[in-house]
């Protein structure tokens, strides 16, 4: 019996779980079904340190066959090399760094989700077409950060965008006003913001008190009911974000869900 290991999320990565202890419980409900699944759920808590631990603890027990983790990607990053070191075959499903699955040859590193490249130079082209044309970019200082702010510049100068400047905070900063204010006197039409949910909402909200009415973009990192919950309704309409994924309807897996 393999045991395939995810993270034991709370809150904003919940549903990753959710999905595959639903995954697990389909494969052992059908008939025809070569293998019983059992699935270990450990919580990386999207540190790095602590994501090399558990990544480390499940590599070592030899009855772990594969591993389906990571939402966040500077903790994907810490732990790959583990991966590869102990030859567990592994399959990212949110984590979006490109560096993950093309910073190195492993064979044992996969993702079923999409990168940054392709979200930031579909949000380029979108923003572009919207008539968006003057941008600041807003970051935490993660590599998911970096990787954002990199692929956001390199496809919005490409469709003629002007970037008044870019920002870089870590990412339990609470107090954005010192930023905010140098960003309402560049007056973009548009925030992009590169990071997760946490910090994303309190940049979406001190930006409502300090009055900047620019549009909010994001990418898949701020997709969901986590950021609508924590900003509200109110301020969550009309953010702009971008996720890799045809509709549902449109794939097999989509369907039968």
């Amino acid at each position: 019996m393999g045991r395939p290991i995810d993270r034991r999320p709370v809150g904003l990565w919940l549903g990753g779980r959710n999905s595959a202890e639903l995954a697990v419980r389909v494969m052992n409900a059908d008939p025809g079904a070569k293998y019983e699944y059992d699935l270990l759920a450990l919580d990386d808590e999207c540190k790095p340190n602590v994501g090399v631990q558990v990544v480390t603890k499940a590599a070592v027990d030899r009855s772990i066959v594969a591993a389906i983790p990571f939402y966040c990607s500077s903790t994907a990053m810490a732990a790959i090399d583990i991966f590869n070191r102990y030859k567990l075959p592994m399959v990212v499903w949110a984590a979006v760094l490109p560096e993950i699955t093309y910073g190195n040859t492993y064979p044992e590193i996969h993702r079923v989700t999409g990168a940054l490249i392709g979200q930031n130079k579909v949000g380029a082209k979108f923003m572009k077409d919207a008539g968006y044309k003057t941008f600041v970019s807003f970051a935490d200082s993660t590599d998911f950060g970096k990787s954002t702010t990199k692929y956001f510049t390199l496809y919005t100068l490409e469709e003629g965008g002007k970037i008044f400047a870019n920002f870089s905070v870590p990412p339990d900063q609470q107090d954005l006003s010192a930023e905010l204010t140098k960003i309402k006197e560049l007056n973009p039409e548009v925030v992009y913001f590169g990071g997760l949910v946490p910090l994303g909402a309190r940049l979406r909200t001190q930006m409502e008190k300090l009055g900047i009415r620019a549009q909010f973009e994001g990418n898949s990192a701020i997709m969901g009911d986590a950021y609508i919950k924590a900003v509200g309704p109110e301020l969550a309409e009309g953010t702009i974000a971008f996720y890799d994924s045809p509709p549902l309807e449109q794939t097999a897996g989509g369907k039968y869900f």
